[in-house]
């Protein structure tokens, strides 16, 4: 549920640039249809020492880009960087350099742990993680990222280090198995290198961003590399900061938790890429490398003064440019000004992308309707005659419909149906937006007034989350031509059907509109088909929804 990933510096002129990182735009369980931008404060914002300046994150609601609303703020005791933690439960916030309130032998900040699953009173954890990773030294922990097996990898100064944030697994340095969580993570591998040279400050073990691929790459075994960027500002583009390609190796077993000066432990540097010597490199603007994004074997990857660099990395002991885009203008008097490339050009500038449910602010202010009893329990979907569908072929994607029964209006029954031809996101002539979904599914709704059906779904499975559209999407309620249910359901496996860990959903039936997160549904999974049941609203007004879909 992680859109994109953007930056924004601060700037070295003197003015008060505030120094921020928007890392995560995102669902919010809590809230159906917000997407939420979480903010991190640097202490150095706004002219502040780094040794004594406010740090924090701002959660802001993005319901409406173009009128963004704080929901609150947080005093962390770190805030370069923020990162989502188990489906943005959590928020991990690390760097810079340490207050000089903090423990006199910390070198830097570690990660700072905050609870958001109450957006608006997130709450701090007291005690870090990721504390001794320079070799036995609490150093500065620059970013995070999140793999697809669900690992959090920490990069900073001392290397890169990988967690486990929830679940029961092994701690190699604990030597026991035990349940991970957001505050109380499990190691699970990396460790410092160095690059060659190592000169400058922070030298070439300064890890600024990393990204695990899972699958195998360049016949190596799957999991077992990692792309790190070295952030590092030395006097030539030759020794400047590289784009690493690490083993991971045999760090599995808790080494780089046990490092030592005395006793270093190293992860081996299979490859890696630096802009000097290559086609549009200009040697005079700064080479260090920066964030990244990669696809496939291709990786873009920003470097300061030489701009966005493409790298086949198929290979990973000898990455190889196979194009470049370097923007020149600026002044040219610092390598500093106009010319630096902070992401991959594709991501820069401001654009908020996210995939939600409508209808956020309406959803932070209504209370949730009361939770159903057991005999409010609808039946099965198959289980109900008085259904009206739309008929599909079996090559064809299916039609959105909504039938209702009128039966008790007015004492004729009298059907409607209003039926879109475009699967897909769309703008109508008003500037009514809306996305219609078309895949496999259906979502019965039993009210007082009779009985519906929507045809059409998207039903995506994400780990033990689910997250599901039945119908069509409208952006604004008022434009709603036929009903919709929403759905994000957590802790969704085989063998947990029933009650699950987490739920939110968005209802429109008749334009009226039901957002809630405390439902008490029933969910089960079958052959992959995703089955659900559940009630909004009370007697005598409830509705029973039940919907199933084929899961992607």
């Amino acid at each position: 549920m992680i859109d994109l990933i953007m930056a924004a510096g601060y700037g070295p002129d003197g003015r008060d640039y505030p120094q921020n990182t928007v890392s995560a735009i995102a669902h919010s369980a809590g809230f159906p249809g917000c997407t939420r931008v979480f903010l991190s404060q640097d202490p150095r914002a706004f002219g502040q020492p780094q040794d004594s300046g406010q740090s924090g994150i701002y959660i802001v609601s993005a319901r409406d880009p173009a009128n963004l609303e704080i929901l609150s703020f947080a005093d962390v005791p770190a805030g370069h960087t923020t990162t989502c933690i188990n489906d943005c439960k959590y928020l991990w916030t690390g760097g810079p350099m340490k207050d000089k309130d903090q423990p006199a032998d910390w070198a830097g900040r570690p990660v700072f742990v905050t609870d958001i699953r109450n957006p608006k009173k997130p709450q701090v954890y007291k005690n870090p993680v990721d504390l001794g990773r320079n070799d036995g030294v609490t150093d500065y922990a620059h970013d995070v990222q999140v793999d697809e097996a669900g690992i959090a990898w920490v990069s900073g100064r001392g290397g890169l280090r990988g967690y486990w944030t929830k679940g029961r697994h092994w701690d190699p340095v604990a030597r026991a198995h035990r349940v991970a969580t957001a505050s109380d993570p499990i190691p699970y591998a990396g460790g410092k290198f160095i690059q060659q040279p190592d000169v400058g400050f922070p030298g070439g073990s300064f890890a600024h961003n990393a990204l695990r691929p899972t699958r195998s790459l360049g016949g190596h075994e799957a999991g077992d590399l990692a792309l790190v960027t070295i952030e590092n500002f030395s006097t030539s583009c030759e020794t400047d900061g590289n784009l690493l390609i690490v083993s991971l190796g045999d760090s599995r077993d808790g080494q780089g938790w046990r490092s030592t000066p005395e006793n270093p432990y190293r992860l081996d540097i299979v490859g890696e890429f630096s802009p000097w010597g290559q086609e549009g490199t200009n040697p005079r603007t700064g080479c260090s490398a920066h964030y990244f994004e990669m696809k496939g074997d291709l990786v873009v990857q920003s470097f300061y003064g030489n701009g966005t660099r493409l790298i086949d990395v198929s290979d990973p002991a000898h990455p190889e440019q196979v194009g470049y885009y370097r923007p020149d203008g600026g002044s040219g008097s610092s390598k500093w000004v106009d010319l630096r490339s902070h992401r991959p050009s594709h991501l820069i500038g401001l654009a908020l992308v996210a995939v939600s449910l409508p209808g956020c602010a309406d959803a932070a202010r209504q209370s949730p309707p009361e939770a159903p009893s057991s005999s409010q329990a609808g039946s099965a979907v198959s289980e109900n005659p008085s259904v009206a569908t739309t008929d599909v072929a079996d090559d064809a994607a299916p039609q959105t419909a909504t039938d209702r029964t009128r039966g008790s209006r007015g004492g004729d029954d009298k059907q409607a149906a209003t039926r879109s031809t475009a699967c897909g996101s769309t703008v109508d002539s008003a500037g009514g937006e809306s996305t219609k979904y078309c895949g496999p599914g259906q979502a019965l709704i039993e009210a007082r007034e009779g009985t519906s059906t929507i045809l059409g779904a998207e039903c995506i499975r994400r780990g033990d989350f689910v997250i599901a559209h039945f119908g069509t999407n409208y952006r604004e309620l008022d434009q709603a031509a036929t009903d919709y249910v929403g759905l994000v359901v957590g802790g969704v496996t085989e063998e947990s059907a029933g009650a699950p860990s987490h739920f939110a959903a968005e209802v429109i039936v008749g334009k009226k509109r039901w957002a809630l997160s405390d439902a008490e549904p029933v969910v089960e999974l079958e052959s992959g088909e995703f089955l659900a049941r559940f009630t909004v609203g009370t007697p005598p007004d409830a509705v029973q929804i039940n919907v199933s879909c084929e899961l992607n």
